[in-house]
């Protein structure tokens, strides 16, 4: 997330300085052709913690779903969990632009919504607003419990980053549905395409001030080294092709960028950025 604009570095500031335990993004689609005004998903990307995402799609928002339906007639359905009319559905994809997936890579409980445009409007605005009230209800009456979940997820990210070992749970980098989807299947499951191992810190030369900067914003400790100089052993990445990917609806094009990656030894002057 390169936090390229005002709202974009408002969100992050905002998430940094509150970090808040749920976090509920209310978008708005054309929807294909699907038959229900409301479409939820949580966050599913191989990164997140698997206990707070399991939590979400298997736990709260399920509930969830069931009280709209019981007590407003309000039909909500996971996304990647029912197909539309007459045509398959797109799985939802892992991006970290998303405020989604940025918040609950931060270890937020992470909801996305998405209204169809094809659904009256008024429609459309109860249901999202029905929804809202009954995920915030739920999740107050399990405060507790999301608290722990939280905590415990936090626990983990920083008990991986002290003591990095090989082959314990690398970082996804790309991600895809889990299996190939058949017509009307639900599409709502990812695994890791490319990941790599945690490492212990990533050095950055001094003159990348601006890559610093947005680190900062992110809330990532920036450290300047002070040695004159020491020889380490590093992972060493060199970009070998840059490919742009096709837009898809309303999302950025990502680019798809493939790197070698090599052990060396390295003299590593002061001045250089350790995050």
């Amino acid at each position: 997330m390169r936090l390229e604009t005002p709202e974009a570095r408002a969100l992050a500031r905002f998430l940094t300085a509150w970090n808040p335990a749920v976090v509920i993004e209310a978008r708005a689609t054309d929807g294909g052709r699907r038959r229900h005004p409301l479409a939820y998903a949580g966050l599913e990307h191989p990164a997140a913690d698997p206990y707070l995402a399991a939590f979400a799609r298997d736990s709260l928002l399920p509930a969830v779903a069931a009280a709209l339906r019981a007590e407003k007639g309000i039909e909500a359905v996971r996304r990647g969990g029912a197909p539309r009319e007459g045509a398959g559905r797109r799985a939802l994809r892992p991006l970290s632009s998303r405020g989604t997936a940025y918040a609950g890579l931060r270890n937020s409980l992470a909801i996305l919504t998405e209204a169809s445009t094809r659904a009256p409007r008024e429609l459309r605005a109860r249901a999202v607003r029905e929804f809202v009230r009954a995920t915030l209800a739920h999740a107050a009456e399990r405060a507790d419990e999301i608290r722990r979940l939280i905590a415990a997820a936090d626990r983990a990210v920083i008990a991986a980053g002290r003591e990095p070992e090989s082959g314990k749970r690398p970082i996804p980098l790309r991600a895809r549905p889990a299996a190939a989807p058949a017509e009307g299947a639900r599409e709502d499951r990812l695994e890791p395409e490319v990941a790599v191992e945690r490492a212990y810190a990533y050095l950055l030369p001094a003159a990348y001030t601006s890559a610093a900067e947005i680190l900062m914003r992110h809330g990532i400790d920036v450290e300047e080294l002070r040695e004159e100089e020491v020889e380490l052993d590093v992972q060493a990445y060199t970009v070998t092709s840059v490919a742009r990917e096709e837009r898809r609806g309303p999302d950025r094009a990502a680019a798809r960028v493939a790197a070698e990656r090599r052990a060396v030894s390295r003299r590593v002057e002061d001045r250089k950025s350790v995050v």
